[in-house]
């Protein structure tokens, strides 16, 4: 039997015995199913060399910047899969742990950044690791 249920401040309570249930948000780094990739597609393959020749290359930055700077290369080059901001940051997900039980990540993923006045501004941010994304570029896309 299902029951609706009203969410307060990450808690719930049991539609049976009334008591209260704590609601944890399990989050890992990136898209869990893309570890054991050998491989990545054309398509992923033509996103990372838009960012590797992009003016941002290897700066951190958040999803949304990234998608909003990338989107016109990515329009051009007809990329289907990363021009809706949705889909795009799904990807980019499975990019920052695609192989990584392999070998080391494409794309690494940071909670904050901090800036010279010290102030730490949260994220996520990403970059693209440079040596990582050519080795990739240069075997095709192959991860292993």
């Amino acid at each position: 039997m299902t029951s609706k249920v009203v969410v307060r401040d990450n808690f719930i309570r049991c539609p049976c015995c009334n008591n209260r249930i704590r609601l944890v948000q399990h989050k890992s780094h990136g898209a869990v199913y893309a570890r054991n990739w050998r491989s990545v597609n054309v398509q992923q393959l033509i996103f990372l060399q838009i960012w590797r020749d992009s003016k941002i290359g290897d700066s951190f930055v958040t999803k949304r910047e990234l998608h909003k700077v990338l989107l016109p290369q990515m329009k051009k080059a007809k990329l289907r899969a990363f021009i809706n901001y949705l889909n795009f940051a799904a990807r980019v997900s499975e990019l920052v742990s695609a192989g990584t039980n392999h070998k080391g990540s494409i794309i690494e993923k940071i909670p904050f950044v901090t800036t010279k006045d010290r102030d730490n501004i949260r994220g996520p941010f990403y970059a693209l690791r440079m040596s990582r994304a050519n080795k990739v570029l240069k075997r095709g896309g192959i991860l292993t």
